[in-house]
């Protein structure tokens, strides 16, 4: 995801894990129909 809005440890809320974010965009796979709860840390 580019210009995700801050670098750092991001947690994603609902399958409970942790994920770093840098200063180009995050990584996270996604399916069709899904999506995903990310509270900055």
């Amino acid at each position: 995801v580019p210009n995700f809005p801050e670098a750092g440890t991001w947690h994603e809320w609902t399958a409970n894990y942790d994920i770093e974010a840098g200063e180009d965009g995050i990584l996270i796979d996604l399916g069709g129909y899904e999506a995903k709860v990310l509270v900055w840390q």
